[in-house]
């Protein structure tokens, strides 16, 4: 009898020992060959990223957001999120033990995972690599990239932060500056508003009293007048 049979080794369905030799061997999720071409460049490192955009609208919206359970849902959302720091960003290994515990820390033998397993892993598809992409999260770590301006694992590690940060500041700057602008604009045709109203009103009232001072003198000379011809 052969001691390395599959059929005799209670180990092989993960491992089996060769000597001193520990050999892991994969438990496929996909067991079948996908022809399937990757949608993100093979060295694709974003493993410095801590942030990507999330679609609230279409991921509330969506039949998944519908059927998952609370469990599910938690472990399809580590999964996303995890996969944005493997190597390629945005894909899984097609082994269901490592997948069970990036998913939450499960058991890939045991009936919590057995239960969640096939909604946690919703949208994922087997591609040509032998590693397992998501529509939506390719998309998401497509749109890092272009944010970044990093295209491949040469210089995403140290550059994409500082791009990313240079680019915040940017975006920043300009909207202080439009922020100014609009203030300007706002408050600088006010300011002649009250010279050009009140300085014309001073004149104006200063005829209307000499001609009633010259009125009232007249009236005294006339009345004097005729005061002075009676007395005659």
């Amino acid at each position: 009898m052969n001691a390395l049979d599959p059929a005799h080794n209670p180990c092989s369905s993960a491992s089996h020992n060769i000597g001193d030799t520990h050999v892991y061997q994969p438990i496929p999720f996909f067991s079948s060959a996908s022809d399937i071409e990757p949608p993100i460049p093979p060295d694709t490192d974003l493993r410095n990223i801590r942030w990507f955009k999330l679609d609230m609208v279409g991921l509330l919206n969506s039949d998944f957001m519908q059927l998952a359970s609370p469990e599910e849902f938690k472990a399809a959302f580590l999964l996303w999120s995890k996969s944005i720091h493997q190597i390629p960003a945005g894909s899984l290994p097609n082994d269901e033990a490592i997948l069970a515990k990036l998913a939450g820390g499960y058991d890939h033998l045991r009936k919590p995972w057995k239960h969640i397993r096939d909604m946690a892993l919703h949208g994922w598809s087997l591609c040509s690599d032998n590693r397992l992409y998501h529509q939506a999260v390719a998309g998401t770590v497509l749109d890092i990239l272009a944010s970044v301006r990093v295209p491949t694992a040469v210089t995403a590690p140290q550059s994409a932060m500082e791009i990313a940060k240079k680019n915040g500041a940017e975006r920043q700057r300009r909207f202080r500056e439009k922020q100014r602008n609009a203030q300007a604009t706002v408050t600088s045709p006010v300011t002649p508003v009250t010279p050009a109203v009140t300085l014309p009103v001073t004149p104006v009232t200063l005829p209307v009293t000499e001609d009633k001072d010259r009125d009232k003198d007249r009236d005294k000379e006339v009345t004097l007048r005729i005061t002075h011809t009676w007395l005659l």
